[in-house]
C-alpha cells in the first residue's frame, strides 16, 4: 500500500474521514445520526418522498429506512401522511419540530464549510466546486447501484 503523503485517494480519504467527524459533531447534542440527518435533508429539499424513494436515494434497504423513519417519527421530526395515488404508500415530511431543527445543524454544517472555503481563494473555491460538480454524478451512480 501506498504511503498517506504519496497517494491522493488515501490523502482525501483521510481528510473525508475528519471532516464527517466534524461534520456529525454538529448534530451530536441532538443525538441525530448522521443518517437521520441525511434523510431530513432529503425531505427539507423534497417533502413527500416515500420510504421506498427515500431508501433508494439513500442506497438502503427498506427495511432499514422504514426503521429510521420510525425513529424520526417517534421522535416528532418526520410525520407520515397517505399518499393519494397509492393508499399502501405513506408521504413524509419534516414537522415543524423537525425543519427546525434541520435548519439549527444545516447552518452549523454550513458555518463550517464557510469557514475552511475562508482559507481559499476564490479561484481555488471555484476549482473546488467544479471538480465536487463533476464528481457528484459518479458518486450518486455508484451509491446507488450498490
Amino acid at each position: 500500500m501506498a504511503s498517506a503523503d504519496s497517494d491522493p485517494a488515501i490523502r482525501l480519504q483521510h481528510f473525508a474521514t475528519r471532516l464527517i467527524r466534524i461534520a456529525r459533531s454538529t448534530h451530536k447534542e441532538h443525538a441525530l445520526s448522521s443518517a437521520q440527518y441525511s434523510v431530513m435533508a432529503l425531505l427539507n429539499d423534497r417533502p413527500g418522498m416515500s420510504v421506498v424513494e427515500l431508501a433508494r436515494r439513500e442506497g438502503v434497504a427498506h427495511p432499514t429506512m422504514s426503521r429510521l423513519i420510525a425513529g424520526l417519527v417517534k421522535r416528532n421530526f418526520v410525520s407520515r401522511a397517505v399518499d393519494p395515488a397509492d393508499k399502501r404508500s405513506g408521504l413524509l415530511r419534516l414537522t415543524t419540530a423537525g425543519a427546525k431543527l434541520y435548519r439549527e445543524v444545516a447552518e452549523r454544517r454550513i458555518m463550517l464549510f464557510r469557514m475552511l472555503l475562508s482559507q481559499l481563494s476564490p479561484a481555488a473555491i471555484a476549482e473546488i466546486l467544479a471538480v465536487v460538480d463533476r464528481l457528484t454524478g459518479t458518486v450518486e451512480t455508484a451509491f446507488q447501484n450498490n
